[in-house]
């Protein structure tokens, strides 16, 4: 689909090799419309592959890749997908899609837009197309232009025209509050997990952050992930602990021992009188991650009385 005008093409494909894709790129887009400036795929193997790199380095055109499982990154063709399956299951029979794709693709193509207040061919042909209704009605004669004059016509109007944004308002996602302070990720693992595994893998190295996307280092390379599928990773290092030494014993002052000896002996002056020493284990406070403060029952704390 092209970005400016909206025009789609909806091509049938035996499968989705890259031989295949390159195949189809060159006989039917290329062939028509000449050399895109930029391309918008997203990372299927047909794309990632030596042939569609060796394809793009020839012709000089730029690839872009959308991050992997966010199709908010490509939206404007995931519509059109959308519809085209709409208007598939809105036919008599489904199943011979193949037949009806072109009455399809002449419709779409024909059919005015909210967002341009015109359908793609004007903006591409600089008139509609010709559909069945207009060979019923009676069409008025229109003069003949001059080839030339109407070309710089065209090229005046088309010069004028401003790319028209889709979604003037930004919708706010919510996002974790140390999503842009962590050093280190969670990702969301998107595709059909096995039983047991995990819905999140990592942790992985935050490299760069921007607003929709973060760049992480994922193992031996850089890659670009959706800020949608990321949480923050709290680390053990990430964690804001209290250096507070224990201490574990804590003396009690000398008093005399008021126990008594039912059979008392003789002492003498320089002999001390037993004393009784009490002492108190303190346990370390902790907090927890939220900072709230962990108190343990009083009546937990032993009280040692060594001999």
């Amino acid at each position: 689909m092209d970005r400016y005008t909206r025009w789609p093409a909806a091509l049938p494909l035996t499968d989705a090799t890259a031989s295949t894709v390159v195949n189809a790129l060159l006989h039917h887009w290329i062939a028509n419309y000449g050399i895109p400036d930029t391309i918008t795929t997203d990372r299927g193997a047909q794309f990632e592959s030596h042939l569609f790199q060796r394809i793009s380095d020839l012709f000089g055109f730029r690839r872009i890749r959308t991050t992997s499982y966010h199709p908010e990154a490509n939206g404007m063709i995931e519509r059109f997908h959308r519809r085209l399956k709409e208007a598939i299951k809105a036919t008599d029979n489904p199943s011979a899609w193949y037949d009806s794709l072109p009455i399809i693709m002449l419709a779409l193509r024909n059919n005015p837009r909210r967002d341009t207040d015109c359908s793609p061919a004007e903006l591409l042909y600089g008139e509609p197309l010709t559909m069945p209704c207009d060979l019923i009605t009676e069409q008025k004669p229109q003069g003949c232009l001059d080839p030339s004059d109407f070309v710089d016509r065209l090229r005046q109007q088309m010069s004028r025209l401003q790319p028209i944004l889709t979604r003037p308002t930004k919708r706010a996602s919510y996002l974790p509050k140390d999503i842009n302070s962590c050093s280190h990720v969670w990702i969301r693992i998107d595709r059909v997990r096995k039983p047991l595994e995990a819905p999140y893998s990592g942790p992985y190295k935050v490299l760069k952050r921007t607003e929709h996307y973060f760049t992480l280092k994922m193992k031996d390379k850089e890659d670009t992930v959706s800020v949608s599928r990321l949480k923050p990773a709290y680390l053990e290092d990430d964690f804001h602990t209290i250096n507070q030494q224990p201490t574990c014993y804590e003396a009690a002052p000398n008093t005399p021992s008021t126990t008594t000896n039912k059979h008392p002996t003789h002492t003498n002056k320089n002999a001390t009188t037993n004393k009784q020493t009490k002492v108190t284990f303190s346990i370390p406070q902790k907090q927890t991650r939220s900072g709230r403060k962990v108190h343990r029952p009083k009546r937990f704390i032993q009280t040692l009385n060594p001999e």
